[in-house]
């Protein structure tokens, strides 16, 4: 038997083992044939779409500002990697296994999926990108308000 075929290269050189451990699912839980079979999604589609939506979320190239990060910055942003993945893989089971929880004798409710959950959204707040609005930019300026014919601020400068 072969390895798997794992062609993407994470950025975030996150651990493959360490999201089966954290998140306690086997190849069989999941209906995979083999554990190769099972690891190559997890890197090729789940981690791949992590490291995307990341990169998304904080509005910034994260591969490529990956190298000017340092260590610290690397080891969250490969936890964060990793926790997301977990949520996945765990949202992913509870797919499986159906949507309808027993709350109570009576009482049932569906499960929600929430993958990036408000932890992992406060933890990405320190690699978002913002642009600020100065005195500079071409709204402040005017020259925004003129094309969009907006009638300013009396107080708005002319270039």
């Amino acid at each position: 038997m072969t390895g798997p075929t794992l062609t993407y290269t994470p950025w975030s050189s996150c651990n493959i083992d360490n999201i089966k451990t954290l998140s306690q699912t086997t190849y069989e839980t999941l209906a995979f044939t083999s554990d190769d079979l099972y690891e190559e999604w997890l890197n090729n589609l789940v981690v791949k779409a992590v490291e995307g939506h990341l990169s998304l979320k904080c509005q910034r190239d994260l591969s490529a500002a990956w190298s000017g990060f340092a260590t610290y910055q690397q080891n969250a942003l490969r936890d964060v990697v990793e926790r997301l993945a977990v949520n996945v893989v765990v949202d992913t089971v509870a797919n499986k296994v159906g949507k309808i929880v027993k709350v109570s004798d009576f009482n049932i409710q569906m499960t929600k999926s929430n993958i990036m959950t408000a932890d992992i959204k406060e933890l990405l707040e320190t690699f978002r990108t913002t642009i600020s609005v100065s005195l500079a930019n071409d709204y402040a300026t005017g020259n925004m308000q003129r094309r969009w014919n907006e009638t300013g601020n009396s107080t708005v400068a002319e270039d």
